[in-house]
């Protein structure tokens, strides 16, 4: 197979989900979210310290005002591929909510160890006043496959994100830097 129609159809599986989701169903991972958040903390205007606060899946639940027995935190690879908050059950009709939103991905892939790489630039997904409003930056990662390239079965996915965002406490700095990894620990389907 020609190495641009590879890519290609390599793209097109991946962040379309085709391949991967059931009839109508989206391909979600439950998401692990751990990292830091640094802003500026200004005392006097010759007088600023950088203060450093944890990034975890209990900090974007807050910074989102939504409750972990209602979400959960998933890398989605249906239609607007990213973090996202998806309800936990199919009856609540709640509200997906874009997290860290990506762009159009262009893989590459190792067949030999089944291994898709990526980087990609985040999208604003409309965040207000919160960590995530305005955020700009990018991921690079990995995702694992099973089987052959063309249908394949994701097993794993590990994602390191760099990004600004939002400090809405910041008084001469609205500045807040993210260093994030994301990781995944099997489907996520809403009940």
């Amino acid at each position: 197979m020609n190495h641009s129609v590879l890519r290609f159809a390599v793209a097109a599986l991946l962040f379309t989900g085709a391949s991967f989701a059931q009839a109508g169903s989206p391909m979600m991972f439950k998401a692990k979210i751990s990292g830091t958040v640094l802003v500026q903390l200004s005392n006097s205007p010759t007088d600023g310290q950088i203060v450093k606060t944890k990034l975890d899946n209990k900090r974007v639940f807050q910074e989102f005002g939504v409750s972990d027995s209602d979400y959960e935190l998933v890398w989605s690879f249906d239609g607007n591929a990213g973090l996202e908050l998806v309800a936990k059950s199919l009856f609540a009709k709640l509200p997906v909510i874009s997290v860290l939103p990506i762009g159009d991905v262009d893989p590459i892939v190792d067949t030999h160890t089944r291994t898709f790489a990526l980087i990609d630039n985040l999208e604003d997904g409309g965040a207000l006043g919160n960590l995530f409003e305005g955020i700009t930056g990018g991921l690079t990662g990995t995702v694992k496959y099973r089987g052959d390239v063309m249908s394949p079965e994701i097993s794993k996915i590990s994602l390191t994100v760099v990004a600004t965002g939002n400090n809405p406490a910041g008084t001469t700095s609205h500045l807040a830097l993210i260093n994030a990894k994301i990781s995944t620990s099997g489907l996520f389907t809403p009940q």
